[in-house]
């Protein structure tokens, strides 16, 4: 169940990541409207993993009032894909151990496959799947 989670984890974000979930793709534009920020407190950070945002974190009482607002949308964002995660191991699990458990995993694919499942999954992972594909139409 441990190694389910760390793997949905994984998926939640690359599905983030590769379907312009509203706001995420927004925070795309989180280093263009914190370039300046990112060049005078972060420019000695290596991107990748979190890390500028990390930075961004750590000097939040210093970046300019743009970058901060940006930040805490894209936080917001996480924070509800990731309550998605928690949802879909209470609400999915089963489903993805019978309908999935030979999908390859990242760039989605496990969402997509209990999309394409949703007539042979439980009613709660229907729901979750429907909330999921409602905020990535956005």
């Amino acid at each position: 169940m441990k190694m389910l989670r760390k793997q949905l984890v994984i998926a939640a974000l690359a599905v983030m990541a590769l379907t312009g979930l509203s706001g995420i793709a927004d925070a795309q534009n989180i280093f263009q409207v914190c370039e300046t920020d990112i060049q005078k407190y972060c420019s000695k950070v290596k991107p990748g993993h979190g890390r500028l945002i990390t930075c961004l974190y750590a000097h939040e009482d210093q970046i300019s009032d743009a970058c901060d607002q940006a930040t805490g949308e894209m936080a917001d964002q996480l924070d509800w894909f990731l309550h998605r995660v928690k949802t879909a191991l209470e609400q999915c699990t089963v489903d993805i151990e019978k309908h999935c458990a030979k999908v390859a995993l990242g760039e989605g694919r496990i969402y997509r496959c209990l999309k394409d499942k949703k007539a042979e999954i439980s009613g709660e992972c229907k729901q979750v799947v429907d909330t999921v594909t409602e905020r990535l139409v956005k």
